[in-house]
């Protein structure tokens, strides 16, 4: 059975992001967890474009497989905010549970957001 577990997105996000539907479910009896860093694509909004592992699960083999399979599925972004950001997430497969830890750090990663911040505003006196 293929479970997928993750905390949550970036503040950017909701608490809680649509599970993506994997279009097939690796044949693996590997089980672990780790932290991922991703990016989805700017065409196409429903993949993602990147994966980073960005805490190990200690298993090279297990992470590969989480680096190579994240962008086949179709994983909406979920918000209509999101201009190209990596977020940090924690995925966990076969029967593992995430880690009870804060959501893995991307910002040792280069910015490839295709569009610019918000501007801040401050508030009316």
């Amino acid at each position: 059975m293929f479970a997928m577990l993750f905390a949550g997105l970036l503040a950017t996000t909701p608490a809680s992001a649509p599970a993506p539907q994997a279009a097939a479910e690796p044949a693996t009896a590997t089980r672990g967890a780790a932290g991922v860093c991703i990016r989805w694509s700017r065409n196409r909004q429903s993949r993602v474009a990147e994966a980073v592992i960005a805490k190990s699960s200690g298993n090279a083999d297990f992470d590969s497989m989480i680096t190579r399979t994240i962008p086949s599925w179709d994983w909406p972004v979920g918000v209509d905010n999101y201009r190209g950001e990596w977020v940090g997430i924690w995925m966990a497969l076969g029967g593992a549970q995430s880690p009870n830890e804060p959501l893995p750090d991307c910002s040792h990663l280069r910015d490839r957001a295709w569009a610019p911040a918000p501007a801040a505003t401050t508030p009316a006196a």
